[in-house]
């Protein structure tokens, strides 16, 4: 199929709007999204700080709906914005803990430290945001599928 020079430099334009400056109510309406959502988002990652409830991170709409059920949302806010700044939230958490195991080389100190099944239960607890608050708990995970010691394990 062949295009003529005419259609080929149409497809290419790109349309260009002149844009004005926003009114006063329009930065002012902005201004205020801002606000609640920074608002909303610091409110989440406090409800995420403790260990106990990192068991959400793995799931960005259980922490959602839980958030909701105990009122964390505040009325007459647009809930699509809520509900963002709640999925937002959770990502930063995940975030946070991620970049302390990376910046602690604990994969690496794993690897050195540990041989065989000790070393699989060690990077399983890893791969669960609830384990590493049990961890931060002094709580020992368990794992029946991987035969490790109570020993081994704490």
């Amino acid at each position: 199929m062949t295009h003529s020079c005419d259609t080929i430099t149409m497809m290419r334009r790109t349309a260009r709007l002149a844009t004005i400056p926003l009114n006063t109510n329009k930065i002012a309406y902005i201004r205020n999204l801002e606000r609640t959502y920074a608002d909303a988002k610091d409110r989440f990652l406090l409800a995420l700080a403790p260990t106990t409830m990192w068991h959400h991170l793995s799931n960005k709409r259980s922490f959602r709906d839980w958030a909701k059920v105990n009122d964390l949302y505040p009325a007459g806010v647009n809930v699509h914005l809520l509900d963002q700044a709640a999925f937002d939230a959770v990502d930063t958490w995940v975030r946070h803990i991620e970049s302390v195991i990376a910046i602690s080389r604990l994969k690496a100190k794993i690897y050195c430290r540990f041989k065989n099944d000790a070393r699989h239960y060690a990077y399983s607890v890893l791969k669960s945001y609830t384990d590493i608050g049990m961890l931060l708990r002094r709580e020992v995970p368990e794992r029946t599928k991987i035969p490790v010691s109570v020993k081994e394990r704490e």
